[in-house]
């Protein structure tokens, strides 16, 4: 039981996490050349499109976070009652898959940015 326990913890951390900076993003966010906040070649091109990307990435990491963790709780309360062996299986399986949400907002973000960018240019 200890295993799945310890499992179960595991398995929060990447949505917690998403909630959690898309909070800190959203309230504190980062001034441009900072060593955090979303950082890629669109989003430093300028202070306007760094703030923008700031905003997106709080918003949708609040938002997948959310709906990552309602998913998380759900499997959690299958692992608590499920063979060790099993819960081991699925909590590798969940690990991979709330990879997914994390780095895939990176797509809309973009996106986003690129429209921004090719209305000001």
């Amino acid at each position: 039981m200890t295993e799945k326990i310890i499992m179960s913890a595991v398995l929060l951390i990447v949505p917690l996490t998403m909630i959690t900076m898309g909070k800190l993003l959203k309230r504190f966010p980062p001034p441009m050349n900072s060593m955090i906040g979303y950082r890629t070649k669109r989003s430093g091109r300028d202070e306007e499109s760094w703030m923008l990307a700031q905003e997106l990435i709080a918003d949708i990491w609040m938002k997948w976070g959310l709906i990552t963790l309602l998913f998380t709780l759900a499997a959690v309360s299958y692992i608590l009652m499920t063979d060790a062996e099993s819960a081991g299986k699925l909590t590798v399986f969940l690990i991979y898959a709330q990879m997914g949400p994390l780095i895939g907002a990176i797509i809309p973000v973009e996106r986003a940015l690129k429209e921004h960018q090719e209305g000001t240019d």
